[in-house]
Formats: C-alpha cells, sequence, structure tokens
C-alpha cells in the first residue's frame, strides 16, 4: 500500500489504533511489502511482545477487528491497495442472498 493510501485507510481507525499505525513510521524509510511472509516478518520485528499468539494471528485478529469497523467500501479500497497475497488474512464475510426471504 502506498503512503497516500496509507494516510487515507488510517482516518478510518480508532484513535489508540491510528496511534500505533503511525508509531515510529517514517514514510520516506518505508517500502511497501513485496509478499505475506515479509509483511508478517515485518509485524514481527516491530511487534511488542505476542506472548503465545504469534504474528500471523496478531495479523488476522487486527484484520477482523477492521473488518468490524469500516465500512464495506473502505475495506475494498484498503484490499485493492493491499498486496494481493495479504487477502487471505481478512475474515471471510458470508455472501449475502438476493432473494427476499
Amino acid at each position: 500500500m502506498g503512503q497516500k493510501a496509507m494516510v487515507a485507510f488510517s482516518a478510518h481507525l480508532p484513535q489508540l489504533i491510528r496511534g500505533l499505525f503511525y508509531e515510529n513510521w517514517q514514510p520516506e524509510h518505508t517500502q511497501p511489502c513485496s509478499n505475506r511472509v515479509a509483511f508478517l516478518a515485518s509485524i514481527g520485528t516491530r511487534s511488542v511482545r505476542l506472548n503465545d499468539l504469534g504474528v500471523e494471528q496478531a495479523a488476522q485478529n487486527v484484520f477482523k477487528l477492521l473488518d468490524h469497523r469500516l465500512s464495506p467500501a473502505v475495506i475494498k479500497k484498503v484490499k485493492l491497495a493491499m498486496n494481493p497475497s495479504l487477502g487471505s488474512l481478512w475474515p471471510e464475510r458470508p455472501q449475502q442472498s438476493n432473494s427476499g426471504a
């Protein structure tokens, strides 16, 4: 995700999460992660203690929180801006039926 997309995305985050998002962020030194492994490694090197949770589970939990907090339109924009290999970290949304029943 590019810098402009990250700033637009962060505007939708709750204040506490936004603070964590920007903590120690240096845009001039930040490169987008090239794949899922690099993304998770980046979290692992910057994270506070995750105890027994694990980096991947922690990332999935954050995406689950975002899925509950953000509108479907914002989620769609974020997914389009993200590396496709990260899509599986988002929770699956149930398909909505078009029937009136």
